[in-house]
Parts: C-alpha cells; sequence; structure tokens
C-alpha cells in the first residue's frame, strides 16, 4: 500500500525544483512561456500517443469497468458544475475547476498501480487511463473554451470555436493517431520508435518543471472557494463515485483500488498549459495542481485503505 508514497514524492519534488528554478538567474519568464508550449504541442503528445499505441489491452473487454468510469466522469462534472455555481465562482475560474475535477495525471495514477499489483494492474490501469483520457481532454477543451477570462474575446461563434480548438488539440489527435495504429495493428517504425521513447521519457518531467515554474502561492487567500471545491473533487467526490460503482457492481479488489487510485489521483499537468493556451485562469490552475498533488499523498493512501478494506467485505 505504501509503494506509491516515493512516485508522489518525486512528482513534489520535480514540482519545486521548477518553482525554483523559475526564481532564480538561470531562467526569465519567456523561457517557461516557450518551454510550456513546447510541452504541450510537442512532449506531452509524445508520451500519450507512445503510451497508448505499445499499450498491451486485454483481449475480452471489461465493459463493467469502463461504464464505471464514464459514468463517474459524467457525473463529477456536473456535481462540480453545481457546486461551482453554488458558490458564484467565476467563469474563469470555474474553467479551471471542472479541470481539477475530471482531469488526472495517469501516469502518477499508472505508477502507483504498476507498484501495488504488477502487470496485471498495469493492464487495468492502462484500460483506465485509455477510457478516460479521450473524453476528459474533450471536455477540458469545451469547458475552457466556455468559461474562459470574461474580457478573452473569441471573435466568432462560440459552436465553431469548440470545435476549433477540439480539432487543433494535440493531446485528442495523439490519442486518435495512437487509437487509428492500434486498430489496423499498424506498428512505428524502428527510427520513430527509438526517437518517441526519449522524447517520452523526460515528457513528464518536462511539464512538471514548467507547471512548477509557474505556481503563484500570493494569489492564494483570494481564491479559497475555488481552490477547496477542485481539492474536494479528488480527496473526496470523484473517489466515492468510482468505488461505490464498482462496490455496487461486485468488482474485485484489484479493480476497486485501481479506481480509488484514479479517482484521487491529480488533475493532469497539462492542464496548467491548457489554460494558458486558451486564456484560462492559469495561476489558479497551477494552484490547483498543486493543492492536489500536496493532498494526494495521504489521499491516495487513504482510498488504497478503503477499497482493499471493503473489497473483502
Amino acid at each position: 500500500m505504501l509503494t506509491g508514497i516515493p512516485t508522489i514524492l518525486a512528482v513534489l519534488a520535480i514540482l519545486m525544483l521548477g518553482y525554483g528554478l523559475s526564481r532564480s538567474s538561470l531562467t526569465n519568464d519567456d523561457f517557461w512561456r516557450g518551454a510550456s508550449r513546447v510541452g504541450y504541442w510537442v512532449f506531452f503528445p509524445v508520451l500519450l500517443f507512445r503510451t497508448i499505441t505499445l499499450m498491451d489491452a486485454p483481449a475480452q473487454t471489461i465493459w463493467t469497468f469502463i461504464n464505471i468510469l464514464v459514468v463517474g466522469l459524467i457525473l463529477i462534472s456536473i456535481i462540480i458544475w453545481v457546486l461551482c455555481k453554488c458558490a458564484n465562482v467565476t467563469n474563469a475560474a470555474m474553467g479551471c475547476v471542472l479541470q481539477g475535477a475530471f482531469r488526472h495525471n495517469g501516469f502518477i495514477a499508472l505508477a502507483v498501480v504498476q507498484g501495488l499489483f504488477g502487470e496485471s494492474g498495469l493492464i487495468l490501469g492502462a484500460i483506465a487511463m485509455s477510457v478516460l483520457v479521450v473524453p476528459s481532454n474533450v471536455m477540458a477543451v469545451i469547458a475552457m473554451a466556455i468559461y474562459r477570462q470574461e474580457d478573452a474575446a473569441i471573435g466568432q461563434p462560440m459552436g465553431r470555436y469548440i470545435l476549433k480548438e477540439i480539432a487543433r488539440n494535440p493531446l485528442i489527435i495523439a490519442i486518435i493517431l495512437a487509437l487509428v495504429m492500434r486498430l489496423f495493428s499498424w506498428s512505428i517504425p524502428p527510427v520513430l520508435d527509438e526517437a518517441t521513447a526519449m522524447l517520452s521519457q523526460s515528457a513528464l518531467t518536462f511539464m512538471l518543471l514548467t507547471v512548477g515554474a509557474g505556481l503563484r502561492f500570493q494569489s492564494l487567500a483570494g481564491r479559497i472557494t475555488p481552490l477547496l471545491i477542485a481539492a474536494s473533487a479528488k480527496t473526496i467526490i470523484f473517489p466515492i463515485l468510482l468505488l461505490g460503482g464498482g462496490m455496487f457492481v461486485g468488482l474485485p479488489i484489484e479493480a476497486l483500488v485501481v479506481l480509488a487510485i484514479f479517482g484521487s489521483v491529480p488533475t493532469a499537468a497539462s492542464s496548467y498549459t491548457l489554460a494558458q493556451e486558451m486564456r484560462g485562469d492559469a495561476p489558479l490552475m497551477a494552484d490547483i495542481i498543486m493543492l492536489q498533488t500536496l493532498l494526494a499523498i495521504p489521499g491516495l493512501i487513504l482510498w488504497i485503505w478503503i477499497a482493499s478494506t471493503l473489497g473483502t467485505i
């Protein structure tokens, strides 16, 4: 149960390294803006593409597991939207809070799952990641398009703007390309395979550094409400939804633990860059990522224990 802690601590260390570097004489704001864009448009899409392309999916699809993930994703979005409306959260903040609620750092989750269960758990983790990543990215683009900065005019009809942003989103493009390759059983050419492997190895670290560089703690006091909503989404609401669904249909302990992990991991590191790219409240998004990552340490331990305990009842 405790094997996932070093991974979470390593993520925190990299975030704080990025934060420290951004305030040193080695870098400046222009450097980090450029680095963030490179990570968003190159590194992270390559990582997603390679992971999904090479994923060892099981022959028989576990439909119950997939249905719980999809229903949970819909329910958490509705619940957090209602909470934001009731709390009068601003539009720009709402887009970020929604991202914090339904997006997830799948690679942290996969690392924890593999540490707990090895290859068998990694199969369920890979299914969860592939199921959640496409709809959550599409929903993130829509949320950021609708709930952007109020003074950021888009100069075109909202529907066309959303479709344009979805069509050009590099994460969605990477996922679709990977799924097409899997559908036709195409393999990555050797040279391209080696190149994507090299890029993938540094992608997550690169993205975490840029997120850490974007942290702005001085604005924390004025953002308590959206931060609390985003934090409760991952520490309480989403794990309850996924774990409750899994228990209702009688999934085995291993599947319950995987659901609990994916429900409680922090939001995706690329959420910050998406907020920047689509003129959302990027500083708030960075604070949400940091807060959820801090809470993920006790949260993951707690929910793994709960899932393991309830699964034996």
